[in-house]
């Protein structure tokens, strides 16, 4: 059994494909807009990597989708991610479809549903689902983020960035959402840098609240670690540099180099530690899923 995980962003789209535990297919839209790079891969060799527009992210799991029906890797199941109030996966149903279609809280899973129908094939449909805004994301921060310590009880804040942003205190409660500029970061800052001062005073003002919800996360409890994820953390050493200024040891040298691994950018028991997690969240969905198809 194939089972697609989807991890739809306002910036980025991200799929894996896995049959009996292994990876079969994975790929990424990324720069949803005007400006799109996808590059899908195969196990088997296959591959296709072009640029052009892809108008949101509904347009980006179409074309996933139907690159796996062409290259013979057709999903037998679609995980997605859905807002709930629990965890783990669940079979959706009519009802939980419409449900998701009316749900205003995640306009990009919406998206990866309505592509998920449109493009048939049969394929079950699976929730999996999320107690607050990236809480798959942020749990797959903590857990990526306390052997990078060497301490699995470590006490972690997570944070993830991207077009929209949240953070979670230790022990796992509910991810707050945090008022985010809800496009490309990377879009503003090459305009931040072009001279154009409503995108500096966008990043200004996202940065700022930002930089006030960590410092009161720090200053409420004791904290062994600031884990940072999302597209706009992991890849902009600009963003990290000004949101650790005055807050966290941030070594300048380390954050210059390029984030391929999770990893921490902060010299030997420095405290709180900056690490940084790439957190695979469409693998994730995939396995959640699976685990309600149990080989016969």
């Amino acid at each position: 059994m194939r089972v697609l995980g989807l991890d739809a962003g306002t910036a980025t789209l991200r799929f894996q494909l896995l049959e009996a535990g292994r990876r079969r297919a994975r790929g990424m839209v990324d720069r949803i807009g005007a400006r799109s790079v996808l590059e899908f891969r195969g196990e088997a060799g296959e591959r296709l990597r072009r640029s052009g527009p892809v108008a949101d992210a509904e347009a980006a799991a179409l074309l996933a989708l139907e690159w796996l029906r062409v290259v013979g890797c057709a999903p037998d199941v679609v995980a997605l991610r859905a807002r709930g109030t629990g965890d783990g996966a669940a079979p959706l149903d009519a009802t939980g479809v419409e449900a998701l279609l009316r749900s205003g809280d995640d306009p990009p899973a919406r998206g990866a549903l309505r592509a998920a129908l449109a493009a048939g094939g049969g394929a079950a449909l699976v929730a999996v689902q999320e107690n607050g805004p990236h809480a798959l994301a942020h749990r797959e921060q903590a857990a990526h983020g306390a052997p990078l310590l060497g301490r699995p009880e470590a006490g972690l804040v997570t944070l993830h960035v991207g077009a929209r942003a949240s953070i979670a205190a230790p022990g796992g409660g509910v991810p707050e959402a945090l008022e985010a500029p809800g496009a490309d970061l990377r879009e503003l800052f090459r305009a931040e840098r072009a001279g154009d001062r409503e995108a500096a005073a966008a990043l200004g003002a996202f940065l700022g609240r930002l930089r006030r919800a960590l410092g009161a996360a720090l200053q409420a409890i004791e904290v062994d670690g600031v884990v940072l994820g999302g597209g706009a953390a992991e890849g902009s050493p600009v963003l990290r540099e000004r949101l650790a200024e005055g807050l966290l040891p941030l070594e300048h040298d380390l954050n210059a180099r390029p984030i391929a691994r999770d990893v921490s950018l902060s010299s030997p028991g420095a405290r709180p530690a900056v690490l940084v997690v790439r957190a695979d969240v469409a693998t994730l969905a995939a396995v959640e899923a699976a685990r309600l198809f149990p080989p016969e």
